[in-house]
């Protein structure tokens, strides 16, 4: 089962996911990206902090990115890349 990691991205600060998650397939981690970012976004809220922009980076065991969620004032519009490095939005 491969194991993928989520990275959250703010600005210049990336907090890394040493720990990571397996799941069965790709669609389980676009769904626990989205998941998180949804998370992210409701606890500003709570605590009445303006709505902050980041990316949630879906990394493989191989340490290749191959999913991006924004969040904050950008709306959940994952991106998958591709062995060739473009973004194909889902």
């Amino acid at each position: 089962m491969p194991r993928y990691h989520f990275h959250v991205r703010r600005d210049l600060v990336t907090i890394l996911d040493q720990q990571g998650v397996e799941l069965d397939e790709l669609v389980e981690a676009i769904k626990e990206a989205a998941r998180r970012a949804l998370e992210i976004e409701a606890h500003e809220k709570l605590l009445g902090l303006p709505p902050s922009r980041g990316t949630i980076l879906v990394y493989d065991e191989f340490e290749t990115t191959i999913l991006e969620v924004p969040f904050g004032d950008r709306r959940h519009q994952p991106l998958v890349r591709n062995r060739f490095r473009v973004g194909v939005a889902l």
